[in-house]
């Protein structure tokens, strides 16, 4: 079984699967997470959708822990998975992403700081054939590049 330990005032604390899935049940967000077999990333056995994760990034945004939850992701054009996209351009540090690939299936989801100054949450789910060589990421830069220039 899966375990996440958080260490809290120099306590050690496990926290099993169930655990985590009561607790996300009990702030309203969507028990669909349940099909989550594998908290390593992406799995096919997934059913978690784009909506979904744009809810639980709703739900982090407004914690406590959204300072170190934002630091946790990858920044565009700079560090991590993202280091190499967005390299020397606008972008450059407006998007905080987690990326995802495995055969057939390319994803990205965080935050992105838009060029009007407001934040948005994000979650992209690619399932098509040979999407994980690359064209996914195409086109999710070409949402995101939209995404930061949009204006409501």
């Amino acid at each position: 079984m899966a375990k996440l330990t958080e260490f809290v005032d120099n306590k050690k604390y496990s926290f099993d699967r169930d655990q985590i899935l009561n607790s996300l049940t009990s702030k309203d967000i969507d028990d669909a997470f349940n099909s989550i077999s594998k908290w390593e990333g992406l799995s096919r056995i997934a059913t978690v959708s784009a909506d979904q994760i744009i809810h639980l990034l709703k739900y982090a945004y407004a914690s406590d822990f959204m300072p170190e939850f934002l630091s946790s992701l990858a920044i565009s054009g700079l560090d991590g998975t993202m280091s190499d996209r967005n390299e020397n351009d606008e972008l450059t540090g407006k998007l905080h992403i987690k990326t995802g690939s495995i055969d057939h299936v390319s994803s990205v989801a965080g935050y992105i700081h838009s060029k009007s100054g407001k934040r948005y949450g994000l979650a992209i789910i690619h399932n098509e054939r040979d999407i994980h060589k690359g064209f996914g990421e195409e086109l999710q830069d070409s949402i995101m590049q939209w995404l930061y220039n949009y204006e409501d």
